[in-house]
């Protein structure tokens, strides 16, 4: 495993998922290559009130692969009442 993939910088990965419509916040977010070279992105990411999930997952995808090379992820949506709940385990 190497910690991130060459060249990706999470800050800008970060910037892209923040960017996206119906995005609220992004903790929890990790990048790493797998031995074989598949990058591989995981994150949580909190859903602007009245988000349709579905359309969030998709254009994160869609950034992820196009922008990033990470054609596998991990993203858990969070509702954005949860953001309180979150907060308390991830000061």
């Amino acid at each position: 495993l190497q910690a991130t993939p060459s060249g990706v910088d999470l800050d800008e990965v970060r910037g892209h998922i923040l960017a996206a419509p119906d995005v609220a916040a992004v903790h929890d977010l990790h990048a790493w290559t797998l031995t074989s070279g598949m990058n591989v992105v995981s994150a949580h990411v909190v859903m602007a009130p009245g988000a349709d999930p579905s359309r969030v997952l998709d254009q994160l995808c869609d950034c992820l692969t196009d922008d990033f090379d990470m054609e596998h992820s991990t993203i858990q949506l969070e509702s954005f009442d949860r953001r309180r709940s979150e907060r308390l385990t991830h000061p």
